[in-house]
């Protein structure tokens, strides 16, 4: 008797250190203590993950989206002297023959605007860069004046 009522207590422990509903200490959802770990490290949409491209850390919901932004930057590769997409850097670096063999070395190379998200040619990103930014301002200014009028703009 005494045996089957350490039985029941041990149960009882184990079912409340174990199988518990709990709610998630960063998003809310319900989960079990058992399965919190796993819950935090895979799934919850608020626990904060690092970026594979610049080791910043986000909440997992919103990584998706900057990773696509991230890895869109470029990096200059000093093998080379292309400017290589962050994304692609990892292959292209191991995979870079200094530009010996690179028959697309003469080819264009664009950059994605950070105003507009547009790929630009080298030769025009900077002037592009400037016009974007400018436009930008004015689209942001609270007397919402239009682009033609913004040198007159004070």
């Amino acid at each position: 008797m005494m045996r089957n009522m350490w039985s029941v207590v041990k149960e009882k422990e184990h079912f409340e250190e174990n199988h518990v509903e709990i709610n998630c200490v960063q998003c809310g959802q319900k989960t079990t203590r058992s399965e919190e770990g796993n819950h935090l490290a895979y799934e919850c949409r608020k626990q904060p993950i690092t970026c594979h491209y610049c080791e910043l850390r986000l909440p997992r919901e919103r990584m998706s989206e900057h990773q696509e932004f991230c890895g869109t930057r470029t990096e200059f590769c000093h093998k080379c002297s292309r400017y290589v997409l962050v994304r692609d850097f990892m292959d292209h670096d191991s995979a870079c023959d200094g530009g010996i063999n690179n028959r697309q070395h003469d080819l264009p190379v664009s950059l994605p605007c950070e105003f507009c998200g547009s790929l630009i040619q080298q030769d025009e990103f900077d002037a592009h860069q400037r016009e974007c930014q400018r436009g930008r301002r004015v689209l942001n200014c609270s007397n919402a004046l239009s682009v033609i009028l913004f040198s007159t703009h004070t």
